[in-house]
């Protein structure tokens, strides 16, 4: 995996927990802004969160040689990505899989126990990724992050969308311009 590679500290603490390893990450220490069309994904660690089973990952790993989609939604649990945001991807589904998009993953700044959580209650089952960027070491190394500490949420991950083909930028949409409907435009 380019640029993911594990820490002692990292070691320790999987060896710990017994459930995954923390990684050191490889960022881009200097955020101009957000990755734009053309850019390449950073090579962030993250857990990807399956029925039960959370499992250390690095970001680009899941879109290699892949056309896919990954989004983010700024709060599991939060009213817009619990009603629109998230089902809008569940909904639409099969649509971006007729466009050719082989992986759709969704992307929280939440720990993976909450991620998973979100998962069952939204009723994903396995339909596509669901991400855990608890640490926001991805977001803000792809400068997509935003500070909600006055909301006492921490730092985010922003609404977004990102159309990937091999790890590099084809589409990045905000807000409204992150949901399906929006990427399937742009497909």
């Amino acid at each position: 995996m380019v640029g993911c590679r594990m820490s002692t500290a990292g070691q320790r603490l999987g060896k710990l927990s017994g459930h995954f390893p923390e990684a050191q990450q490889t960022q881009r220490e200097t955020t101009v802004g957000p990755l734009k069309v053309g850019d390449s994904l950073p090579a962030s660690r993250v857990v990807v969160c399956k029925e039960g089973e959370r499992a250390p990952a690095c970001v680009r790993s899941l879109f290699e040689k892949k056309k896919g989609v990954l989004f983010c939604i700024p709060g599991a649990f939060t009213p817009a990505c619990t009603s629109r945001h998230l089902p809008s991807y569940l909904e639409k589904l099969e649509d971006l899989r007729a466009k050719g998009v082989e992986v759709v993953a969704c992307l929280s700044v939440n720990d993976p126990f909450v991620v998973e959580a979100f998962s069952r209650h939204t009723g994903v089952s396995g339909r596509l990724l669901m991400v855990s960027d608890g640490n926001a070491d991805f977001v803000k190394a792809a400068g997509l992050s935003f500070d909600a500490r006055k909301g006492l949420m921490g730092v985010r991950g922003r609404r977004f969308a990102l159309v990937l083909d091999n790890c590099v930028v084809k589409y990045v949409g905000f807000d409204n311009d992150a949901y399906a409907d929006a990427v399937l435009g742009a497909l």
